[in-house]
């Protein structure tokens, strides 16, 4: 919309994906699952067997990593329930 100079303003969770500066990230959302996916750092979790799932997660982040997706998530599901 950004590049058709059309307000975007009420999409506040939309990504303008040709904007260079834009966060590089992606929230996966599937059956009883959530993925976070970074250039660098991903994970997926499967509630239905209580396992994550690591692509090239760096130890040393891991539990910073998983909070990101975590708090993503919980903001999303706030806004939802607010509707």
């Amino acid at each position: 919309m950004k590049q058709l100079n059309i307000d975007a303003s009420e999409f506040h969770r939309s990504k303008n994906l040709l904007n260079p500066y834009s966060p590089d990230f992606a929230y996966i959302a599937f059956e009883e699952g959530i993925g976070w996916v970074r250039p660098a750092d991903n994970f997926f979790y499967d509630n239905r067997f209580d396992h994550y799932y690591y692509i090239h997660l760096d130890s040393a982040i891991q539990d910073s990593v998983i909070k990101e997706g975590k708090a993503f998530l919980q903001i999303i599901f706030k806004e939802y329930m607010e509707y």
